[in-house]
């Protein structure tokens, strides 16, 4: 019976650790109410202000911004923008 028992408890242990590590925010993009967001016009411009030329915005996970630009050599990035700034946070 002590041999069913202990890696039974062991993997329940494995399994809350686990959980437990796993964050429940993400550190890149903050929950900010959507009346506080910059319309995606004014982020097209705030990127245009920095030589990029926006080519398609989306939302990433409902809590901010992902961008595809293009800079002035032609090359497109993903980003991801802090919805209240247009600050690049990854």
């Amino acid at each position: 019976m002590h041999r069913l028992t202990l890696p039974l408890l062991l993997a329940c242990g494995f399994a809350s650790s686990a959980a437990a590590v796993q964050p429940s925010y993400d550190p890149y993009c903050a929950r900010i109410p959507r009346v506080h967001w910059l319309s995606s016009s004014e982020i097209a411009l705030e990127l245009q202000q920095r030589g990029l030329r926006l080519v398609e915005i989306r939302l990433a996970e409902q809590k901010c911004y992902a961008v595809r630009v293009q800079n002035a050599a032609g090359q497109r990035e993903d980003l991801i923008l802090d919805p209240m700034t247009g600050d690049v946070m990854r």
